[in-house]
């Protein structure tokens, strides 16, 4: 196991080191790889750039393992916040099924409602026509053959 992955947990599920969950947790294992580090005596006095070489290296190093940490838990926060969007966005898009369904079956309710009341007005104009027709006719036949026929002040009143 890596001094890395020995600082921060076991894997995690999508294939590198377990992320530390809360900041203190995380300053943990960065306060464990600086411990991790061995210190670097000085070996000889004459060679302080094989020293400050040796320090940089490591100094590299444990940048270089804080940059995976960061990069992973980056990483494992856009997971969950892409989940939780996707989340939103089912239920956003449930509810506006669920209302457009809705909305839906109150226009068809409302559309049969108009077209039977429709046909029961079409029905009652039907009957008044034909009532109508049916006392004009009697009317006619009651006044005779000459009342059927209009007269000039009949016309001229009409017009």
């Amino acid at each position: 196991m890596s001094a890395l992955e020995s600082a921060i947990g076991e894997a995690n599920p999508i294939g590198g080191p377990r992320l530390a969950e809360t900041p203190q947790q995380r300053l943990a294992a960065a306060r464990s790889w600086a411990q991790r580090t061995d210190p670097i005596e000085a070996r000889e006095p004459g060679a302080p750039v094989d020293l400050m070489n040796e320090r940089m290296r490591a100094v590299i190093g444990a940048a270089e393992r804080a940059a995976e940490v960061i990069r992973l838990d980056a990483e494992r926060q856009a997971h969950q916040h892409l989940a939780d969007a996707q989340r939103k966005a089912d239920r956003l898009t449930t509810e506006r099924v669920r209302m457009l369904a809705r909305l839906t079956d109150e226009l068809i309710e409302h559309a049969v409602a108009v077209q039977q009341r429709s046909a029961q007005i079409l029905t009652a104009l039907d009957r008044a026509t034909t009532e109508l027709e049916r006392r004009l006719a009697g009317e006619a036949r009651a006044r005779g053959p000459l009342a059927a026929q209009p007269s000039s002040t009949s016309l001229e009143a009409a017009r």
